[in-house]
């Protein structure tokens, strides 16, 4: 006689004993959905069919919270965790949503939320960055600070290691789109990751590899074009602008970065003290190349700075209000541009016109680089020591005798 009874169904024990419990079908979940929820006499989940890992815990007591459950990282062997985003009552279901992506989003690079041994936040890393620049007496390290924290806000209080390149570059197309260059922003940004990464406090620098996009022929047309006054007509124009500026000082500082060709955070620092014999020392501190540099200063440079007047307890021979160093050099261009009828004038365009004119006047390359600060990444500029002062001072000499004739 043939047994026609079914076999009887394998059930699978863990470890201790008890059958596997049966996992819940993930349900799309709502507002009303989750009211609905009742207590049970153990913890369970209900899982959300449209954001991966989103889960709602609800407790016997009938507290329910979201979570996110994922892997650390990738493969069968990577941690599991499940991370608490907030209760029910408190977080909208969207903003679990949102919360939970972003999270996942992390969980995959493997980084591990719970962990908070190496929970730096991006302003914390930038305060730390910060502290490495002025221990290496980077000149440009306020500035390098201010554009991380100015533009970097949004994520300054989350995780460093949650920061990806689509952040950084969603900020630079940003910055593109206001009609702003956004090269500052991604030196900077660069920089201090390179360090985080060498130091241990990311995984990497996120912004390793990142190449702008080429120019099209259209951009290049519409780009803005640099400044530089090369005819005498240009300079007259210039100093003719400049004495229209209501304060006397915006005019005559603006007047001896023409004469002298050198950078704005330098020239805007100039003190009593730093001028010796017609000789203008920038001091190591100030000077982009971190190094001791000395300008020579012809006849007019030196009668502009003699007609300063000398404030008590103020050595700066350009001071701003209260006898402080200027700022708000926004403030001293908007009048200029208006003046010249040029929107696209800027400070750099002196240094341009400066070198420029050396240049035209028939003054040697070697030593128009030595005279606006330029290191030169050959040979030359690697071995050779002298500095060519004698020429230098003539080559002074002629481009101030130059500016005096054409704004006569």
């Amino acid at each position: 006689m043939t047994d026609t009874r079914q076999p009887a169904p394998v059930v699978r024990l863990h470890p201790a004993g008890r059958s596997k419990p049966k996992r819940s079908e993930p349900v799309k979940l709502t507002a009303q959905r989750i009211a609905r929820m009742k207590p049970r006499a153990k913890p369970y989940d209900v899982r959300d069919a449209q954001t991966p890992g989103l889960i709602v815990r609800v407790q016997p007591s009938g507290s329910a919270s979201y979570y996110v459950k994922a892997r650390i990282g990738s493969g069968r062997g990577a941690t599991s965790r499940n991370v608490r985003i907030g209760s029910v009552d408190a977080v909208p279901l969207q903003t679990a949503r949102t919360e939970a992506l972003r999270l996942l989003a992390e969980m995959r690079q493997g980084i591990d939320p719970t962990d908070k041994s190496h929970a730096l936040t991006l302003s914390q890393l930038i305060s730390a960055y910060d502290d490495r620049l002025r221990a290496r007496q980077v000149v440009k390290r306020a500035d390098v600070v201010s554009c991380l924290q100015r533009n970097l806000r949004r994520y300054l209080n989350r995780p460093a290691l949650a920061l990806t390149r689509a952040q950084i570059v969603g900020v630079m197309d940003a910055i593109e789109a206001g009609g702003h260059q956004s090269d500052y922003l991604r030196k900077c940004a660069s920089g201090l990751l390179t360090w985080a990464a060498n130091a241990g406090h990311v995984p990497a620098n996120v912004l390793a590899g990142y190449r702008r996009d080429r120019e099209t022929r259209t951009q290049k047309l519409n780009t803005r074009p640099k400044v530089t006054l090369t005819t005498p007509e240009e300079i007259r124009g210039f100093w003719v602008a400049t004495g229209k500026l209501a304060n006397p000082v915006h005019r005559d500082l603006l007047r001896f970065m023409l004469l002298t060709g050198q950078r704005r955070s330098e020239t805007a620092c100039v003190t009593r003290a730093d001028v010796v014999g017609g000789v203008w020392t920038i001091p190591a501190a100030l000077h982009k190349m971190g190094e001791a540099v000395r300008v020579p200063l012809g006849a007019s440079s030196l009668a502009l700075l003699d007609a300063q007047p000398q404030l008590a307890g103020v050595g700066l021979y350009f001071p701003g209000r209260h006898g402080k160093r200027i700022s708000g050099f926004t403030q001293i261009l908007t009048p200029l541009r208006e003046a010249l009828g040029n929107p696209g004038f800027g400070f750099h365009a002196l240094r341009r016109t400066y070198r420029t004119g050396l240049e035209e006047l028939g003054v040697p390359e070697r030593v128009a680089e030595l005279m606006i600060g330029h290191a030169r990444p050959d040979l030359l500029g690697r071995y050779s020591e002298a500095d060519l002062w004698a020429q230098r001072v003539e080559a002074q000499a002629r481009w101030e005798r130059h500016v005096q004739e054409v704004t006569q």
